[in-house]
């Protein structure tokens, strides 16, 4: 983006601001890929018993999936910055400039978009401003101090992740700068994630048979099973 050839000038208008955000906007695609592998806990419980857990440390893949989200927010963060100050050149344009810079969009004869449009009154702008808003809760609520006093809290704003995908697809729609790309980044991860999900489905109807159980006067009891588990039993 800052040394190809282009035709619509937009490198002349936001100078390397337009460098910055679209590679902002593919490295935290690519988090966000990442982060929905480090969730199929299924998955991984296969993958490790193959060679590879020889070699890659799934049992970490909790400590990964905060590694990850770190640099997800700060990709995000330069991403969002980057597009303030893009929005604020764009919008000091002149009506025959923005024709040229937004071939997808049409705008009347006499109309010059302020900045305000282009944060409300695009979808763009909106759903960025949405995503904003919905990363900004998930990650308040995913702090140590808040998963220790409210832990279901944090269960349940962690799936706005679902609304978070979702509006990142809508937010690359309009074809302001680009083709939207994210799908290229995440459509292998979704589908892993989905298998995952199945697979936990399926196992959360399979019974478990109980071989042996044993009545202790503490009140704990053993009980073993056919998948050599054990599990203990409190009394209440």
């Amino acid at each position: 983006y800052r040394y190809e050839t282009e035709h619509r000038d937009l490198r002349r208008v936001m100078g390397a601001g337009i460098a910055i955000t679209r590679g902002a906007a593919g490295a935290l695609s690519f988090c966000m890929a990442v982060v929905l592998l480090t969730v199929c806990r299924n998955v991984i419980t296969v993958v490790r018993e193959t060679p590879l857990g020889e070699f890659i440390p799934f049992d970490s893949a909790i400590t990964f999936h905060k590694i990850v989200a770190l640099f997800a927010a700060f990709w995000a963060s330069l991403h969002t910055i980057g597009h303030c100050v893009n929005f604020y050149h764009v919008a000091t344009q002149s009506q025959e400039g923005l024709n040229c810079l937004f071939q997808e969009a049409v705008f009347g004869s006499n109309f010059l978009p302020s900045i305000s449009y282009w944060f409300y009154g695009t979808i763009t702008g909106l759903t960025g401003i949405l995503l904003v808003a919905v990363m900004s809760i998930i990650y308040v609520f995913a702090l140590p101090c808040f998963m220790k006093r409210a832990y279901h809290a944090f269960r349940l704003t962690h799936l706005l992740n679902v609304a978070f995908y979702a509006l990142t697809v809508l937010h690359g729609l309009p074809k302001l700068l680009d083709s939207p790309k994210f799908w290229y980044y995440v459509i292998g991860a979704v589908i892993i994630f989905v298998i995952d999900r199945i697979m936990g489905m399926r196992q959360e109807y399979k019974k478990l048979k109980i071989l042996n159980a044993d009545l202790l006067p503490s009140g704990i009891s053993p009980c073993s099973s056919m998948s050599q588990l054990k599990i203990y039993l409190r009394k209440t």
